[in-house]
């Protein structure tokens, strides 16, 4: 009982995290393609592990690790791909209200505000809006379903808050207006926060960049030289093809 409660749980998690991802398949499908995808991974990387060790036990237990990790980080593809979106949407998202609010200031009607904002934003953020917007023209649904089938659809709580107050805005009329500047304002302080913390990771990713791309392969170009004359360490040409080209590919 307690096992098919945690399987309807987790298929239940998967298809939200799909549906959040925006991957048109159904959960038993995407967990074949996950095993599809790592069982051809797995053959792979067997052929190049029986080539390096030459112990075919050695090769299939490394393998079926491989095939692990892969199908691994098949099933967090789906988040990843998520907050890939929720980014995109999160950093058009304040310049986008900033337009929608000086146009409705001016006294354009808040449909053809966000019709006229949405057509100029070429990114992820206008086309779901304008998605959207088509809903309420053409399918004949009002715009606060609409907007709220929207935010069920995208993962970011920054654009839920920013749909919720076009929605008071829409339902209260234009003196909730200044609310969305505000909210403009406060996501650009979180963007400019982030953009320092960023910043500050970038350095040490420079220097880690630097140690692995140059740094080690030298190392180990150099053990290898020491090793073969003075310490007995052997490596054979397949080996060190196999770990300069796969372990050292930048």
């Amino acid at each position: 009982m307690d096992l098919n409660k945690q399987k309807e749980s987790f298929l239940q998690h998967l298809k939200l995290s799909l549906r959040h991802a925006q991957i048109k398949s159904s959960e038993k499908d995407f967990l074949f393609k996950g095993l599809k995808h790592a069982s051809v991974l797995c053959f792979s990387f067997l052929i190049v592990f029986f080539l390096f060790f030459d112990d075919f036990f050695l090769s299939i237990i490394l393998s079926l690790a491989v095939f692990c990790l892969g199908f691994i980080v098949w099933l967090n593809y789906p988040l990843m791909r998520k907050k890939k979106i929720s980014m995109q949407i999160e950093k058009h998202l304040p310049f986008f209200l900033m337009s929608l609010s000086v146009q409705l200031k001016v006294g354009v009607p808040l449909l053809k505000a966000l019709k006229n904002t949405c057509s100029k934003e070429k990114n992820v953020l206008g086309k779901e809006l304008l998605s959207s917007l088509r809903q309420v023209e053409e399918g004949g649904a009002s715009l606060q379903d609409s907007l709220l089938a929207l935010s069920e659809r995208i993962d970011s709580f920054m654009f839920k808050r920013a749909l919720a107050q076009i929605i008071s805005v829409y339902e209260q009329g234009t003196k909730n207006v200044e609310s969305l500047t505000t909210l403009a304002k406060e996501q650009l302080a979180v963007q400019k926060t982030q953009s320092k913390e960023f910043s500050g990771k970038l350095a040490l990713y420079s220097l880690f960049f630097i140690a692995v791309s140059t740094i080690i392969p030298a190392l180990f170009l150099s053990i290898i030289l020491v090793g073969s004359s003075f310490l007995e360490i052997g490596f054979s040409a397949t080996q060190i093809l196999l770990i300069v080209c796969v372990g050292f590919p930048l």
